[in-house]
């Protein structure tokens, strides 16, 4: 979701929509609804949250998934299909703007190419 919303606040009907042909994950990220991590006392940057929805894959055991992300939550997922790839099916941007550090088409850290995107 966005910088000022929870996980849980996407729309019953879209997360019914697709909790019928996928498992529906939705979390926190820090700062934001159940999350007990208080920014303005410890500060992130927005590459750590994007690290976040990968700790979290792989505390579900979830190795690629199709990630949906609003707002800040697409600026991540930008991030994810810039600097991970590989651990990405797919990714759903709505409302968001572009965000990376990598330029689009240059190799990241783990030797991947956006535009290679894994299918």
């Amino acid at each position: 979701m966005g910088a000022q919303a929870s996980g849980p606040g996407r729309p019953d009907e879209l997360v019914d929509m697709l909790a019928s042909r996928h498992r529906v994950i939705r979390y926190d990220h820090r700062d934001t609804g159940r999350s007990i991590w208080p920014f303005d006392q410890q500060p992130h940057p927005l590459t750590r949250l994007a690290e976040d929805a990968v700790t979290v894959l792989d505390g579900l055991g979830v190795e690629r998934a199709h990630v949906v992300g609003m707002s800040l939550g697409g600026m991540l997922a930008r991030l994810l299909v810039a600097d991970r790839p590989d651990r990405l099916l797919s990714a759903t941007l709505i409302g968001t703007s572009a965000l990376s550090a990598v330029p689009y088409g240059a190799r990241t850290e783990h030797g991947s190419r956006p535009r290679n995107f894994p299918a």
